[in-house]
């Protein structure tokens, strides 16, 4: 096979995707633009997986990774790219990802908004121990524990990192979920809803800024943790006009 490749678009979970001949060829830490040479690590039916081995052409997109694990820890797999570059291509994969899954013909998928922060970003992250007493994160497509000293996407310094499963779930970069509680209040105001049903709801994190536009509220997840949070809230603040139930989304489109 010929060993030669250039990188043609970003496919979903980060990896660079070029062809050899139609053959469609999937290798890590690669950039759009990029010019390789790589061996094959894993070959499938109508794809293979490669790992590069020489830079023979750098993409104008391709910079220095800022935190100095990227490439052996396995949690970011872009930091290689512009961060303009990657908010592209993430609108570019949702595409993709709608017409070619969700076979939508024409998928209107609205430009990335950028985060507020680059870094220091993210309000939880999943740290993991090993028997030897090393804290870190898995190493890419291993269980090798990386001990880690900071985490530059982290808000937190590394002594008060929280794992990802205390708290159930909730969006990781609280700028950007400001960002999405603001669309999402200025659309549903934009429709004059004023009754809403809400599937998926979590704990709350859409609803409650919804209320400050919609009359009422009827909020379902099947989280009941998330539902008992929710519901606590509410009626700390003397919130009325909003109902939680504890209900899959299926059961309740179905009601």
């Amino acid at each position: 096979m010929e060993t030669h490749l250039k990188i043609e678009k970003l496919a979903y979970g980060g990896s660079g995707l070029g062809f050899v001949g139609k053959l469609p060829v999937f290798v890590p830490m690669t950039v759009p633009g990029d010019e390789i040479e790589f061996e094959v690590v894993k070959q499938h039916k109508g794809y293979v997986e490669g790992r590069f081995t020489k830079m023979t052409k750098r993409s104008p997109n391709r910079i220095a990774p800022k935190c100095q694990y990227f490439g052996r820890c396995g949690g970011c797999q872009w930091q290689h790219i512009d961060y303009a570059a990657q908010i592209l291509w993430k609108q570019l994969i949702l595409e993709e990802q709608l017409i070619r899954i969700g076979k939508l013909a024409h998928p209107n998928v609205l430009p990335t908004i950028p985060s507020p922060k680059i870094w220091n970003y993210r309000n939880r992250i999943k740290l993991h121990h090993d028997k030897k007493g090393r804290t870190g994160f898995y190493a890419l497509a291993s269980h090798e524990i990386v001990e880690i000293e900071e985490c530059l996407i982290s808000e937190s310094k590394l002594s008060q990192m929280k794992s990802c499963h205390d708290e159930g779930f909730t969006q990781i970069n609280t700028e950007q979920n400001r960002n999405l509680q603001r669309i999402v209040t200025k659309l549903v105001k934009e429709a004059n809803a004023k009754n809403i049903l809400e599937l998926y709801c979590g704990s709350g994190n859409l609803t409650f800024p919804l209320l400050a536009v919609a009359e009422k509220i009827i909020a379902s997840d099947s989280d009941s943790k998330a539902i008992d949070a929710a519901e606590m809230f509410a009626q700390k603040n003397k919130i009325a006009n909003v109902r939680f139930i504890t209900q899959s989304a299926k059961s309740i489109v179905n009601y």
